[in-house]
């Protein structure tokens, strides 16, 4: 088959959206060597993940309308078997053209939590979402919840619907040499908490910093990622409320020592409002390292038996699960050893695989 893809979020997107596009495509590529892989997007050249996808057969498109309006036609004229939108969206008409789509849908953020969305925003995106769902031959949604989020909020029949999950490949066989190294740059000899992710309202870091303060230990959080005026925020509660000897800002670490700080920490806090998934949940899973994570969303499903749940809007709730988490390393050995069993359910291997019977499904199909 000729597949072709929506890469814009592949190549310029650095967390969620774009991690799952280069693991997808990258595991397709792998494991199905004798299928074409397609990539379209614009300003390639600009990317940081140009070099890693060399051998691909990229499809540059020009104009700020293009992948909207234009690309059906160059996935036409291309011959593709197939098409998938990776992140929510497809090109007008393609339905109309006889190949067969399916898109990927992660969450409806904007639907659940609208005022971190500006109005024309939430719009946009709506009407994008819904041309998807409705034209779309099969929706990928990452989690149950995003799927009973699909079904309730845009009516989409079940039966159109696969629950596959993100790839989450496990880390390479720890290296001590490589870990000491890491743990000597950045000083991690005692142990500390760790919140993974984008800093905004949603991920609810403040929920985390109150329950420090509600708590009656002094383990350091190690925080990991970025943002705008919420971190501004973030950083002036940790001054204001005496808490900057107990808070490290890391902003974005390279790939590869990320891991090593996910080993070392006592637990991954990810009490997050609303989640499609949770990539940094399965992470810390993989890595033998418990979370408390909270219990609505995606969130009870990504982490499974890996977690203690809390309830993200009370930082008494989170402040008690991680008193629980580090006055117990039998809890903590019990939590890990059930999270690394399940964290097994969402390898690239078997996310690719699952991915390709619904291709295979479609392409023989008259759905």
């Amino acid at each position: 088959m000729r597949i072709g893809f929506d890469a814009k979020r592949l190549f310029h997107n650095h967390t969620g959206l774009g991690v799952y596009s280069r693991r997808l495509v990258e595991g397709l590529a792998k494991h199905h060597v004798e299928h074409e892989y397609l990539l379209y997007a614009q300003k390639v050249e600009q990317s940081r993940y140009k070099a890693k996808f060399k051998d691909f057969s990229l499809r540059p498109g020009k104009g700020w309308a293009w992948r909207t309006v234009g690309l059906s036609k160059d996935i036409v004229s291309d011959a593709c078997d197939l098409y998938h939108g990776l992140s929510h969206e497809l090109p007008l008409n393609l339905h109309k053209r006889g190949i067969k789509t399916v898109v990927t849908m992660h969450d409806v953020i904007f639907k659940v939590d609208p005022d971190l969305f500006p109005y024309v925003d939430r719009k946009i995106y709506d009407l994008k979402w819904r041309y998807s769902c409705k034209h779309a031959n099969a929706i990928i949604a990452v989690s149950e919840h995003t799927r009973c989020d699909l079904i309730e909020l845009y009516n989409v029949p079940d039966e159109k619907i696969r629950v596959i999950y993100p790839p989450v490949p496990p880390p390479p066989i720890p290296n001590i040499l490589v870990d000491q190294s890491v743990e000597n740059k950045y000083g991690l000899s005692e142990p500390f908490w760790l919140f993974v992710g984008a800093i905004n309202p949603r991920k609810n870091l403040l929920g985390i910093l109150r329950a420090m303060l509600i708590s009656k230990g002094s383990m350091p959080l190690v925080v990991v990622g970025s943002g705008g005026s919420y971190e501004k925020k973030v950083r002036q509660f940790v001054v204001q409320n005496g808490l900057s000897p107990r808070v490290r800002f890391m902003g974005h670490l390279p790939n590869e020592e990320l891991p090593i700080f996910y080993r070392r920490a006592t637990a991954l806090i990810y009490p997050s409002h609303y989640e499609g998934f949770g990539i940094p949940l399965v992470e810390s899973l993989h890595n033998g390292t418990p979370v408390i994570t909270s219990n609505s969303s995606s969130m009870p499903e990504a982490a499974g038996p890996g977690a203690i749940l809390v309830d993200p809007d009370s930082p008494e709730d989170i402040a008690e699960a991680m008193s629980k988490m580090s006055s117990s390393p039998t809890l903590r050995s019990e939590l890990s050893t059930a999270g690394r069993l399940h964290a097994q359910r969402f390898t690239t291997e078997k996310v690719v695989q699952h991915t390709m019977n619904l291709y295979k499904y479609l392409s023989t199909s008259q759905y």
